[in-house]
């Protein structure tokens, strides 16, 4: 009866054990994909602005996105925008601009704390996206329309534009 208990308890300490190291390795995985060095981010914001390759672009977003360092992306998602009209570069700056007059938090109601040329500005971005058929921009531009925010008022533009990709 001992030796049963005995076993039993190793095979649970070994299936927790099993456990415990499998989250770590997971765990430290996730640690150094994330985590890219300074070469590697000066080779990908090079690549951005020589060639506007956007595999380079999306690394940078993945970044710098969970960052305290969020705004170091905006140069290079405006030089996408408008060099290369890659949608996602209009999104991330409307993103982003909301971000660094909201120290760092990210709401699109908070558009109301941009003075009038920076909320233009963002909301032109979505536009621009919008056109291009970025799904990102579409619904967030429908949301502000439906609900005024930085924006006048429309529900019937907000649902025209969701209507555009139904």
């Amino acid at each position: 009866m001992m030796a049963n208990t005995i076993l039993m308890l190793m095979e649970n300490s070994l299936n927790d054990m099993k456990l415990i190291l499998f989250i770590a390795f997971l765990c430290i995985g996730c640690e150094t994909n994330s985590k890219l060095s300074s070469n590697e981010i000066t080779s990908l914001e090079s690549s951005v602005i020589a060639n506007g390759d956007v595999r380079s672009y999306h690394k940078l977003i993945r970044h710098f996105d969970d960052s305290s360092e969020y705004y170091q992306l905006l140069p290079y998602s405006i030089h996408m925008a408008i060099n290369h009209k890659n949608a996602d570069a209009y999104y991330q700056i409307y993103r982003d601009l909301i971000r660094v007059k909201n120290k760092g938090r990210y709401d699109m109601r908070l558009i109301k704390n941009l003075d009038n040329n920076s909320q233009k500005f963002a909301l032109g971005s979505l536009i621009q996206g919008a056109k291009l058929n970025d799904r990102d921009c579409q619904d967030v531009l429908a949301e502000h329309y439906k609900n005024g925010w930085g924006i006048v008022q429309s529900s019937a533009k907000a649902d025209s534009i969701i209507a555009t990709y139904r």
